[in-house]
């Protein structure tokens, strides 16, 4: 929310100031397709090939993101930590003791419902009421005609520009 929200009035990467067209950026969730107990991060390599921009001012605080420039737009990539906490209950379970006879493939199939899940609970609460009301808790002091310009800026990019993707 801050990231879409704030876009719109520029960022900065690597000590240059860049403008923003609110049309031309793009949004992309990135998840994993699965994940095991080996994996030292769920981020992918691409990641490394992204530049990294800071919003100065994003509400309360700075906010740094990863993206990269095409000739189409401003691709921003989101990898959210909220799966690795995710993960780690997910693991945390599944590390639980049972008299359940072994299941070699239990961790598996656990961990891709805890992907699927979040993935669905993304899409469902991406919506005109979810945005609406974020808008209106975080900026109640401002006018009206403010908080629908901001929901019709953010809703642009959800409902156009907007992937959740695996790798």
């Amino acid at each position: 929310m801050r990231l879409l929200e704030n876009i719109h009035r520029g960022f900065w990467s690597q000590n240059q100031f860049y403008s923003v067209d609110i049309q031309s950026v793009y949004m992309h969730i990135v998840i994993p397709e699965s994940y095991d107990d080996d994996s030292n991060g769920i981020c992918p390599p691409k990641e490394n090939d992204l530049q990294e921009g800071i919003l100065k001012e994003a509400r309360v605080r700075p906010l740094s993101f990863k993206y990269r420039q095409t000739d189409n737009g401003l691709h921003i990539y989101d990898y959210p930590t909220t799966l690795v906490t995710s993960y780690d209950t997910a693991r945390m379970i599944l590390d639980i003791y049972a008299d359940d006879d072994d299941d070699p493939y239990a961790r598996i199939r656990f961990y891709q419902k805890e992907l699927d899940l979040f993935e669905t609970t993304l899409r469902i609460i991406l919506n005109r009421a979810f945005i609406a009301e974020k808008v209106h808790s975080y900026y109640s002091e401002k006018s009206e005609s403010e908080q629908q310009s901001m929901i019709k800026q953010i809703e642009f990019i959800v409902n156009n520009h907007f992937f959740i993707e695996r790798y």
